[in-house]
């Protein structure tokens, strides 16, 4: 686990394997972030979600801008599967 903790640091260009950590699954990695950032976010903040966003994602982010009250922004995606920020909308909480 040590070489591939290296590996990856490397990959991703971090300044030190501790910055490489390891989840359960996406799901837990999300939440470890969302919650992580919490006591930064706060009611002038934005958290952009895209329609392709898997649920998990957009029950965390929803969940995270409840507490702080942050505002959801979803972001559509076009046919070609890119995101149409032009026709961004809001989900205030």
């Amino acid at each position: 686990m040590n070489r591939l903790a290296h590996k990856l640091k490397e990959w991703v260009n971090a300044e030190d394997k501790r910055a490489v950590i390891w989840t359960s699954g996406t799901t837990h990695a999300i939440n470890l972030v969302a919650n992580g950032l919490m006591p930064q976010l706060n009611a002038e903040d934005e958290i952009l979600i895209s329609q392709a966003d898997h649920h998990a994602n957009f029950v965390t982010w929803h969940e995270t801008a409840k507490k702080c009250g942050a505002k959801i922004r979803v972001l559509p995606i076009l046919d070609n599967w890119l995101i149409d920020e032009k026709y961004a909308y809001f989900c205030p909480f």
